[in-house]
């Protein structure tokens, strides 16, 4: 349809952190996703409760919504 597909998926590495943590024991991992035109590199980390994600980003739309 000619939409342009964001090249990482924030939410699936918050769930392969914790999974990986309980197979290997470890905090932290460097992901890459691929993509057929620019990949994706992350890294997560296990920090208590919660998932820690790093990456590089690139604004693309900047709005504000008033309620």
């Amino acid at each position: 349809m000619g939409i342009d597909e964001d090249p990482a998926t924030g939410s699936m590495h918050c769930m392969l952190t914790p999974l990986y943590h309980r197979l290997t024991g470890r905090s932290v991992f460097n992901f890459y996703q691929a993509h057929p035109k620019r990949g994706a590199e992350i890294q997560g980390e296990l920090a208590g409760n919660r998932v820690l994600l790093r990456g590089h980003a690139v604004t693309v739309v900047r709005a504000e919504l008033v309620l």
